[in-house]
């Protein structure tokens, strides 16, 4: 479990005469508002208390470099590692992610697994529509996905939503394998 923050120089004053005046570890907890192992540490320590809390250790992107990640990964919007690498970064993978999920001024967004679409290509998938929605000349050819059942060998197949049986040309056959006049 965390350690919490070291009692302050009034509190320890408060614990040590509360306990001079026969309070017991969880009254003086109470009137302290801290744990009673914080007040346990204060009594047996007495005088040492706080000298061997080493606290933790000093974080390694401080400052400037700080600044430079946010900085670089706003504007180019690199992944974490690539900029730990292309910065010379002396802080790991998973401190450089800590420090970009932390700040407040980015958001992470999953990236899409495709190109941008340019207005080049829209337009010339405009283009394409166009000139082939009115007379196309090799759809007839297409089996499309959605046709579940068909035979290539014999060029029939059938329809799993209508039941309704087609040649390669998509002319509806009767069942007896006669076409149907219309």
């Amino acid at each position: 479990m965390g350690r919490g923050p070291l009692l302050t120089e009034v509190e320890v004053g408060m614990v040590l005469a509360l306990r001079d005046h026969g309070f017991t570890h969880r009254a003086i907890a109470e009137h302290v508002g801290r744990s009673t192992k914080a007040i346990r540490t204060v009594i047996d320590q007495r005088e040492g208390y706080g000298s061997n809390f080493k606290g933790r250790k000093p974080a390694k992107l401080i400052g400037r470099e700080l600044r430079l990640l946010i900085r670089e990964a706003s504007k180019t919007g690199l992944s974490a590692r690539s900029l730990a690498t292309s910065l010379d970064i002396d802080a790991s993978l998973r401190t450089c992610q800590r420090r970009l999920q932390g700040s407040e001024n980015m958001e992470y967004v999953k990236r899409k697994h495709m190109p941008m679409l340019k207005k080049s290509h829209k337009i010339a998938r405009l283009e394409h529509v166009k000139k082939y929605l009115k007379d196309p000349p090799f759809w007839p050819g297409i089996i499309w996905s959605d046709e579940k059942r068909f035979n290539l060998d014999v060029c029939i197949f059938t329809s799993s939503i209508t039941g309704t049986t087609y040649a390669r040309n998509r002319i509806p056959i009767s069942p007896a394998g006669t076409e149907e006049v219309e």
